[in-house]
Protein backbone atom coordinates (compact mmCIF):
# COMPACT_ATOMS: atom_id res chain seq x y z
CA UNK A 1 0.00 0.00 0.00
CA UNK A 2 1.51 3.17 -1.12
CA UNK A 3 1.65 6.10 1.15
CA UNK A 4 0.55 9.45 -0.11
CA UNK A 5 2.77 12.47 0.89
CA UNK A 6 0.70 15.55 1.64
CA UNK A 7 1.26 18.67 -0.50
CA UNK A 8 2.31 20.64 2.56
CA UNK A 9 5.22 18.25 3.19
CA UNK A 10 6.33 18.55 -0.45
CA UNK A 11 6.30 22.33 -0.24
CA UNK A 12 8.32 22.17 2.95
CA UNK A 13 10.97 19.99 1.28
CA UNK A 14 11.13 22.35 -1.72
CA UNK A 15 11.63 25.32 0.54
CA UNK A 16 14.41 23.52 2.41
CA UNK A 17 16.17 22.66 -0.89
CA UNK A 18 15.87 26.24 -2.11
CA UNK A 19 17.24 27.53 1.22
CA UNK A 20 20.17 25.14 1.03
CA UNK A 21 21.03 26.35 -2.50
CA UNK A 22 20.78 29.99 -1.39
CA UNK A 23 23.12 29.33 1.55
CA UNK A 24 25.60 27.52 -0.72
CA UNK A 25 25.55 30.30 -3.32
CA UNK A 26 26.04 32.94 -0.63
CA UNK A 27 28.99 31.09 0.85
CA UNK A 28 30.63 30.67 -2.57
CA UNK A 29 30.16 34.40 -3.33
CA UNK A 30 31.68 35.41 0.01
CA UNK A 31 34.59 33.05 -0.53
CA UNK A 32 35.28 34.48 -4.02
CA UNK A 33 35.20 38.04 -2.72
CA UNK A 34 37.59 37.16 0.06
CA UNK A 35 40.09 35.74 -2.48
CA UNK A 36 39.92 38.96 -4.51
CA UNK A 37 40.46 41.15 -1.46
CA UNK A 38 43.31 39.10 0.00
CA UNK A 39 45.02 38.47 -3.35
CA UNK A 40 44.74 34.74 -3.01
CA UNK A 41 43.71 31.98 -0.62
CA UNK A 42 45.32 30.44 2.36
CA UNK A 43 45.57 26.83 3.41
CA UNK A 44 42.60 27.04 5.83
CA UNK A 45 40.07 28.46 3.33
CA UNK A 46 38.45 25.14 2.48
CA UNK A 47 38.42 24.05 6.13
CA UNK A 48 36.62 27.27 7.07
CA UNK A 49 34.04 26.67 4.39
CA UNK A 50 33.46 23.11 5.60
CA UNK A 51 33.02 24.35 9.14
CA UNK A 52 30.53 26.89 7.77
CA UNK A 53 28.38 24.11 6.31
CA UNK A 54 28.68 22.05 9.49
CA UNK A 55 27.38 24.97 11.51
CA UNK A 56 24.30 24.99 9.25
CA UNK A 57 23.83 21.28 9.91
CA UNK A 58 24.66 20.28 6.30
CA UNK A 59 27.37 17.67 5.70
CA UNK A 60 29.62 17.80 2.65
CA UNK A 61 28.18 14.57 1.25
CA UNK A 62 24.66 16.04 1.16
CA UNK A 63 25.70 19.12 -0.80
CA UNK A 64 24.85 19.33 -4.51
CA UNK A 65 27.34 17.73 -6.90
CA UNK A 66 28.45 20.97 -8.57
CA UNK A 67 29.28 22.49 -5.15
CA UNK A 68 31.31 19.42 -4.21
CA UNK A 69 33.25 19.76 -7.48
CA UNK A 70 34.08 23.42 -6.76
CA UNK A 71 35.25 22.51 -3.26
CA UNK A 72 37.48 19.75 -4.69
CA UNK A 73 39.00 22.12 -7.29
CA UNK A 74 39.68 24.70 -4.61
CA UNK A 75 41.52 22.16 -2.51
CA UNK A 76 43.74 21.30 -5.49
CA UNK A 77 44.49 24.99 -6.04
CA UNK A 78 45.44 25.41 -2.42
CA UNK A 79 47.89 22.52 -2.73
CA UNK A 80 49.70 24.42 -5.50
CA UNK A 81 49.72 27.83 -3.83
CA UNK A 82 52.89 27.20 -1.85
CA UNK A 83 54.67 25.85 -4.91
CA UNK A 84 53.90 28.69 -7.31
CA UNK A 85 53.92 31.61 -4.86
CA UNK A 86 56.94 33.90 -4.41
CA UNK A 87 59.38 32.74 -1.75
CA UNK A 88 60.47 36.29 -0.96
CA UNK A 89 58.57 39.59 -1.11
CA UNK A 90 58.73 41.40 -4.42
CA UNK A 91 59.32 44.85 -2.93
CA UNK A 92 61.91 45.31 -0.19
CA UNK A 93 61.49 49.11 -0.18
CA UNK A 94 65.10 49.86 0.73
CA UNK A 95 65.54 53.63 0.49
CA UNK A 96 68.47 55.01 -1.53
CA UNK A 97 69.76 58.40 -0.40
CA UNK A 98 72.13 60.81 -2.12
CA UNK A 99 75.20 62.39 -0.53
CA UNK A 100 72.96 64.99 1.16
CA UNK A 101 70.75 62.22 2.60
CA UNK A 102 67.89 63.19 0.29
CA UNK A 103 65.62 60.32 -0.80
CA UNK A 104 66.25 59.33 -4.40
CA UNK A 105 64.28 56.09 -4.87
CA UNK A 106 63.50 52.68 -3.36
CA UNK A 107 65.45 49.59 -4.41
CA UNK A 108 65.57 45.89 -3.60
CA UNK A 109 67.68 44.38 -0.85
CA UNK A 110 69.74 42.53 -3.47
CA UNK A 111 70.78 45.76 -5.18
CA UNK A 112 71.45 47.44 -1.84
CA UNK A 113 73.84 44.65 -0.90
CA UNK A 114 75.51 44.95 -4.33
CA UNK A 115 76.15 48.66 -3.76
CA UNK A 116 77.67 48.07 -0.34
CA UNK A 117 79.94 45.30 -1.66
CA UNK A 118 81.13 47.47 -4.55
CA UNK A 119 81.76 50.47 -2.33
CA UNK A 120 85.36 49.56 -1.54
CA UNK A 121 86.12 48.79 -5.19
CA UNK A 122 84.63 52.06 -6.44
CA UNK A 123 86.42 53.98 -3.72
CA UNK A 124 89.73 52.46 -4.76
CA UNK A 125 89.06 53.37 -8.41
CA UNK A 126 88.17 56.94 -7.49
CA UNK A 127 91.25 57.39 -5.33
CA UNK A 128 93.46 55.95 -8.09
CA UNK A 129 91.95 58.29 -10.67
CA UNK A 130 92.35 61.28 -8.35
CA UNK A 131 96.02 60.52 -7.68
CA UNK A 132 96.68 59.97 -11.39
CA UNK A 133 95.06 63.32 -12.22
CA UNK A 134 97.26 65.09 -9.68
CA UNK A 135 100.38 63.47 -11.11
CA UNK A 136 99.32 64.29 -14.66
CA UNK A 137 98.48 67.95 -14.18
CA UNK A 138 100.91 68.96 -11.49
CA UNK A 139 103.65 71.43 -12.31
CA UNK A 140 106.72 69.58 -13.54
CA UNK A 141 109.09 72.35 -12.51
CA UNK A 142 109.30 72.11 -8.69
CA UNK A 143 112.59 73.97 -8.26
CA UNK A 144 111.25 77.47 -8.86
CA UNK A 145 109.24 78.93 -5.99
CA UNK A 146 107.71 81.77 -8.02
CA UNK A 147 103.91 81.57 -7.57
CA UNK A 148 103.40 82.71 -11.16
CA UNK A 149 104.74 79.39 -12.35
CA UNK A 150 101.95 77.44 -10.64
CA UNK A 151 99.15 79.51 -12.16
CA UNK A 152 96.98 77.43 -14.52
CA UNK A 153 94.28 78.27 -17.00
CA UNK A 154 90.74 77.95 -15.73
CA UNK A 155 89.50 77.18 -19.26
CA UNK A 156 90.77 73.80 -20.45
CA UNK A 157 89.83 74.44 -24.06
CA UNK A 158 92.00 77.51 -24.59
CA UNK A 159 94.64 77.27 -27.29
CA UNK A 160 96.70 80.37 -26.47
CA UNK A 161 98.37 80.77 -23.06
CA UNK A 162 99.95 84.12 -24.01
CA UNK A 163 103.01 83.72 -21.81
CA UNK A 164 105.34 86.62 -22.53
CA UNK A 165 108.99 85.92 -23.34
CA UNK A 166 111.38 88.71 -22.34
CA UNK A 167 115.00 89.16 -23.29
CA UNK A 168 117.80 89.77 -20.80
CA UNK A 169 116.78 93.46 -20.60
CA UNK A 170 113.18 92.51 -19.85
CA UNK A 171 112.01 93.74 -23.25
CA UNK A 172 109.07 91.84 -24.73
CA UNK A 173 110.08 89.50 -27.58
CA UNK A 174 106.98 87.38 -28.26
CA UNK A 175 104.25 85.28 -26.67
CA UNK A 176 104.63 81.52 -26.22
CA UNK A 177 102.68 78.61 -24.74
CA UNK A 178 102.84 77.56 -21.10
CA UNK A 179 104.37 74.23 -22.15
CA UNK A 180 107.30 75.93 -23.84
CA UNK A 181 107.71 78.40 -20.95
CA UNK A 182 108.02 75.49 -18.51
CA UNK A 183 110.55 73.84 -20.83
CA UNK A 184 112.73 76.97 -20.77
CA UNK A 185 112.59 77.23 -16.97
CA UNK A 186 113.21 73.54 -16.45
CA UNK A 187 116.32 73.71 -18.64
CA UNK A 188 117.60 76.61 -16.56
CA UNK A 189 117.84 79.03 -19.49
CA UNK A 190 114.95 81.25 -18.33
CA UNK A 191 113.26 82.35 -15.14
CA UNK A 192 109.85 83.68 -14.20
CA UNK A 193 109.89 87.44 -14.21
CA UNK A 194 107.92 90.67 -14.73
CA UNK A 195 108.02 93.51 -17.24
CA UNK A 196 110.58 96.27 -17.09
CA UNK A 197 109.35 99.30 -15.18
CA UNK A 198 109.34 102.77 -16.75
CA UNK A 199 110.64 105.89 -15.08
CA UNK A 200 107.22 106.56 -13.54
CA UNK A 201 107.16 103.08 -12.00
CA UNK A 202 104.60 101.60 -14.44
CA UNK A 203 105.08 98.76 -16.90
CA UNK A 204 104.72 99.21 -20.63
CA UNK A 205 103.46 96.24 -22.61
CA UNK A 206 100.95 95.18 -25.19
CA UNK A 207 99.37 92.62 -22.90
CA UNK A 208 97.18 92.89 -19.81
CA UNK A 209 98.63 93.91 -16.48
CA UNK A 210 98.44 90.52 -14.74
CA UNK A 211 100.33 88.33 -17.18
CA UNK A 212 102.81 85.46 -16.93
CA UNK A 213 106.34 86.24 -18.14
CA UNK A 214 109.66 84.46 -18.44
CA UNK A 215 113.02 86.18 -18.94
CA UNK A 216 115.80 84.56 -20.95
CA UNK A 217 119.13 84.17 -19.18
CA UNK A 218 121.16 84.35 -22.41
CA UNK A 219 121.48 86.59 -25.45
CA UNK A 220 119.34 85.06 -28.22
CA UNK A 221 120.49 84.92 -31.84
CA UNK A 222 118.14 87.63 -33.04
CA UNK A 223 119.00 90.16 -30.34
CA UNK A 224 120.76 92.49 -32.75
CA UNK A 225 118.50 91.74 -35.71
CA UNK A 226 116.55 94.69 -37.11
CA UNK A 227 114.85 92.78 -39.95
CA UNK A 228 111.40 92.61 -38.41
CA UNK A 229 108.87 95.19 -39.53
CA UNK A 230 106.51 96.97 -37.12
CA UNK A 231 103.62 94.74 -38.35
CA UNK A 232 105.61 91.56 -37.68
CA UNK A 233 106.65 92.82 -34.26
CA UNK A 234 103.00 93.58 -33.46
CA UNK A 235 101.97 89.99 -34.30
CA UNK A 236 104.79 88.52 -32.23
CA UNK A 237 104.09 90.59 -29.14
CA UNK A 238 100.30 90.80 -29.14
CA UNK A 239 98.07 88.46 -27.13
CA UNK A 240 96.03 85.99 -29.14
CA UNK A 241 92.35 85.72 -28.28
CA UNK A 242 90.86 82.28 -27.62
CA UNK A 243 87.90 82.84 -29.95
CA UNK A 244 86.91 81.55 -33.38
CA UNK A 245 88.66 83.77 -35.92
CA UNK A 246 85.60 83.62 -38.18
CA UNK A 247 82.57 84.22 -35.95
CA UNK A 248 84.15 85.10 -32.59
CA UNK A 249 82.59 82.18 -30.67
CA UNK A 250 84.41 81.61 -27.38
CA UNK A 251 83.09 78.08 -26.77
CA UNK A 252 84.57 74.86 -28.13
CA UNK A 253 87.36 75.28 -30.67
CA UNK A 254 89.24 73.21 -33.25
CA UNK A 255 92.77 73.92 -34.37
CA UNK A 256 92.68 74.71 -38.08
CA UNK A 257 95.66 74.60 -40.44
CA UNK A 258 95.48 77.26 -43.13
CA UNK A 259 97.95 75.22 -45.20
CA UNK A 260 96.34 71.72 -45.12
CA UNK A 261 98.04 69.43 -42.60
CA UNK A 262 98.76 66.74 -45.21
CA UNK A 263 100.85 69.30 -47.15
CA UNK A 264 102.39 70.93 -44.08
CA UNK A 265 103.84 67.65 -42.79
CA UNK A 266 105.81 67.16 -46.03
CA UNK A 267 107.29 70.67 -46.11
CA UNK A 268 110.89 71.24 -44.94
CA UNK A 269 111.32 71.62 -41.19
CA UNK A 270 112.06 75.36 -41.33
CA UNK A 271 108.58 76.01 -42.77
CA UNK A 272 106.68 74.37 -39.91
CA UNK A 273 108.85 74.30 -36.78
CA UNK A 274 108.10 77.22 -34.40
CA UNK A 275 105.72 78.65 -36.99
CA UNK A 276 102.18 79.02 -35.65
CA UNK A 277 101.31 81.92 -37.96
CA UNK A 278 99.24 79.62 -40.21
CA UNK A 279 97.51 77.80 -37.33
CA UNK A 280 94.27 79.43 -36.16
CA UNK A 281 91.29 78.28 -34.12
CA UNK A 282 87.77 77.83 -35.46
CA UNK A 283 84.50 76.66 -33.96
CA UNK A 284 83.26 73.28 -35.28
CA UNK A 285 80.67 74.85 -37.61
CA UNK A 286 83.12 77.26 -39.22
CA UNK A 287 85.71 74.49 -39.46
CA UNK A 288 83.31 72.32 -41.48
CA UNK A 289 82.32 75.22 -43.71
CA UNK A 290 86.01 75.84 -44.45
CA UNK A 291 86.93 72.17 -44.94
CA UNK A 292 84.50 71.53 -47.81
CA UNK A 293 86.01 74.04 -50.28
CA UNK A 294 89.50 73.16 -49.02
CA UNK A 295 89.06 69.46 -49.84
CA UNK A 296 87.63 70.37 -53.23
CA UNK A 297 90.59 72.64 -54.01
CA UNK A 298 93.07 69.96 -52.93
CA UNK A 299 91.38 67.44 -55.24
CA UNK A 300 91.47 69.85 -58.18
CA UNK A 301 95.17 70.66 -57.63
CA UNK A 302 96.04 66.97 -57.48
CA UNK A 303 94.02 66.21 -60.63
CA UNK A 304 95.68 69.00 -62.62
CA UNK A 305 99.16 67.82 -61.62
CA UNK A 306 98.40 64.21 -62.54
CA UNK A 307 97.12 65.38 -65.91
CA UNK A 308 100.52 66.99 -66.54
CA UNK A 309 102.19 63.69 -65.62
CA UNK A 310 100.20 61.81 -68.26
CA UNK A 311 96.86 60.08 -68.60
CA UNK A 312 98.17 56.92 -66.95
CA UNK A 313 98.89 58.80 -63.73
CA UNK A 314 95.19 59.58 -63.25
CA UNK A 315 93.90 56.01 -63.53
CA UNK A 316 96.67 54.42 -61.48
CA UNK A 317 95.34 52.54 -58.45
CA UNK A 318 96.92 52.65 -54.98
CA UNK A 319 96.56 48.85 -54.78
CA UNK A 320 97.21 46.04 -57.26
CA UNK A 321 96.58 42.28 -57.31
CA UNK A 322 99.54 40.02 -56.56
CA UNK A 323 99.20 37.01 -58.97
CA UNK A 324 101.07 34.63 -56.66
CA UNK A 325 99.01 35.46 -53.56
CA UNK A 326 95.81 35.26 -55.58
CA UNK A 327 96.85 31.80 -56.81
CA UNK A 328 97.51 30.66 -53.22
CA UNK A 329 94.05 31.85 -52.18
CA UNK A 330 92.43 30.01 -55.09
CA UNK A 331 94.33 26.83 -54.22
CA UNK A 332 93.20 27.02 -50.58
CA UNK A 333 89.54 27.50 -51.57
CA UNK A 334 89.76 24.60 -54.04
CA UNK A 335 91.26 22.25 -51.44
CA UNK A 336 88.49 23.11 -48.99
CA UNK A 337 85.51 22.83 -51.36
CA UNK A 338 86.35 20.64 -54.36
CA UNK A 339 89.05 18.18 -53.30
CA UNK A 340 86.88 15.14 -54.02
CA UNK A 341 85.94 16.35 -57.51
CA UNK A 342 89.45 17.30 -58.69
CA UNK A 343 92.08 15.03 -60.25
CA UNK A 344 94.71 13.67 -57.89
CA UNK A 345 97.57 15.42 -59.70
CA UNK A 346 95.84 18.80 -59.41
CA UNK A 347 95.16 18.25 -55.73
CA UNK A 348 98.82 17.39 -55.12
CA UNK A 349 99.99 20.47 -57.03
CA UNK A 350 97.65 22.79 -55.10
CA UNK A 351 98.66 21.16 -51.83
CA UNK A 352 102.33 21.71 -52.64
CA UNK A 353 101.80 25.40 -53.49
CA UNK A 354 99.88 26.00 -50.26
CA UNK A 355 102.55 24.21 -48.21
CA UNK A 356 105.31 26.32 -49.73
CA UNK A 357 103.42 29.50 -48.92
CA UNK A 358 102.71 28.44 -45.32
CA UNK A 359 106.36 27.40 -44.88
CA UNK A 360 107.52 30.82 -46.09
CA UNK A 361 105.42 32.42 -43.34
CA UNK A 362 107.01 30.33 -40.56
CA UNK A 363 110.02 31.60 -38.64
CA UNK A 364 111.18 28.32 -37.09
CA UNK A 365 112.93 25.74 -39.24
CA UNK A 366 111.19 22.86 -37.47
CA UNK A 367 107.77 24.21 -38.42
CA UNK A 368 108.87 24.69 -42.05
CA UNK A 369 110.11 21.11 -42.33
CA UNK A 370 106.92 19.75 -40.74
CA UNK A 371 104.81 21.55 -43.34
CA UNK A 372 107.00 20.74 -46.37
CA UNK A 373 107.50 17.00 -45.74
CA UNK A 374 103.82 16.35 -46.47
CA UNK A 375 103.48 13.43 -44.05
CA UNK A 376 100.52 15.02 -42.28
CA UNK A 377 97.49 16.54 -43.96
CA UNK A 378 96.98 20.25 -43.84
CA UNK A 379 94.84 21.21 -40.87
CA UNK A 380 91.63 23.16 -41.11
CA UNK A 381 93.29 26.27 -39.64
CA UNK A 382 96.14 26.07 -42.19
CA UNK A 383 93.69 25.81 -45.09
CA UNK A 384 91.67 28.69 -43.62
CA UNK A 385 94.83 30.78 -43.48
CA UNK A 386 95.46 30.08 -47.17
CA UNK A 387 91.85 30.95 -48.05
CA UNK A 388 92.07 34.30 -46.25
CA UNK A 389 95.25 35.51 -47.98
CA UNK A 390 95.01 39.19 -48.90
CA UNK A 391 96.23 39.41 -52.47
CA UNK A 392 95.66 43.18 -52.69
CA UNK A 393 99.04 44.88 -52.11
CA UNK A 394 100.27 48.47 -52.35
CA UNK A 395 101.16 49.69 -55.80
CA UNK A 396 104.85 50.77 -55.77
CA UNK A 397 104.18 53.11 -58.70
CA UNK A 398 101.37 54.98 -56.94
CA UNK A 399 102.16 58.41 -55.49
CA UNK A 400 99.82 59.97 -52.95
CA UNK A 401 98.14 63.23 -53.83
CA UNK A 402 99.88 65.32 -51.15
CA UNK A 403 103.28 63.98 -52.26
CA UNK A 404 102.48 64.89 -55.89
CA UNK A 405 101.63 68.46 -54.85
CA UNK A 406 104.66 69.02 -52.60
CA UNK A 407 107.06 67.51 -55.16
CA UNK A 408 105.78 69.96 -57.77
CA UNK A 409 106.91 72.96 -55.66
CA UNK A 410 110.08 74.41 -57.11
CA UNK A 411 112.48 75.66 -54.48
CA UNK A 412 111.94 78.16 -51.70
CA UNK A 413 110.09 80.57 -53.95
CA UNK A 414 107.60 77.89 -54.99
CA UNK A 415 106.94 76.94 -51.37
CA UNK A 416 106.45 80.58 -50.38
CA UNK A 417 103.95 81.16 -53.20
CA UNK A 418 102.17 77.93 -52.28
CA UNK A 419 101.71 79.01 -48.63
CA UNK A 420 100.59 82.53 -49.56
CA UNK A 421 98.02 81.09 -52.01
CA UNK A 422 96.51 79.01 -49.23
CA UNK A 423 96.36 82.07 -46.98
CA UNK A 424 94.44 83.93 -49.68
CA UNK A 425 92.11 80.95 -50.09
CA UNK A 426 91.41 80.90 -46.35
CA UNK A 427 90.60 84.62 -46.24
CA UNK A 428 88.31 84.29 -49.28
CA UNK A 429 86.40 81.27 -47.92
CA UNK A 430 86.07 82.19 -44.25
CA UNK A 431 86.22 85.99 -44.27
CA UNK A 432 87.58 86.03 -40.71
CA UNK A 433 86.75 88.98 -38.48
CA UNK A 434 88.85 88.06 -35.43
CA UNK A 435 92.32 87.22 -36.74
CA UNK A 436 95.24 87.78 -34.33
CA UNK A 437 96.56 91.32 -34.22
CA UNK A 438 99.31 91.81 -36.80
CA UNK A 439 98.41 88.73 -38.91
CA UNK A 440 99.03 89.38 -42.61
CA UNK A 441 98.87 87.35 -45.81
CA UNK A 442 102.41 88.39 -46.82
CA UNK A 443 104.00 87.58 -43.46
CA UNK A 444 107.26 85.60 -43.70
CA UNK A 445 106.82 81.86 -44.17
CA UNK A 446 110.27 80.77 -42.99
CA UNK A 447 111.17 80.03 -39.38
CA UNK A 448 113.54 82.62 -37.88
CA UNK A 449 112.68 85.36 -40.34
CA UNK A 450 110.27 86.95 -37.87
CA UNK A 451 112.94 87.58 -35.25
CA UNK A 452 111.92 85.21 -32.47
CA UNK A 453 110.18 82.09 -31.26
CA UNK A 454 106.59 82.39 -32.41
CA UNK A 455 105.27 79.06 -31.31
CA UNK A 456 102.53 80.58 -29.22
CA UNK A 457 99.91 77.86 -29.77
CA UNK A 458 99.70 74.75 -27.64
CA UNK A 459 101.13 71.62 -29.23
Amino acid sequence: MSSIIPNSSRNTQSLMAIGTLIVAATSIYKFTQKRKDDGGTNNSATNDETEFYKELGVSEENLPTHIQREIHKERKRQAKVELISMKTPMYDNVCMLDTNRELMCTISMKKARWYTKKFLFLSAVFITFFIFSLLLFRDLDTTNKNPIQHTTHDNNITQYDNVCMLDTNRELMCTISMKKARWYTKKGIAEWSTFKEDDDGSTTNLIAEEVKCIRLLFEHNGADSKKTTPEETLYLRSAKQNVCVACGDDGHHIRHYIVPYSYRTLLPEEYKSHMSHDIVILCPDCHLECERPTKKRMKNIEHDLRMKMGEGAIDISPFIDDPHLRHIRSCGIALVKWTENMPTEKVERYDKDVREYLASMCKKEEEKEAILNGKEKLTKSQLQKACSVNYRVKNPNFVRGNEVVVRSLKGAQGIEEFIIDWRKHFIAMVNPQHMPTGWRIDSPVLCGSMGGDVDGVKS
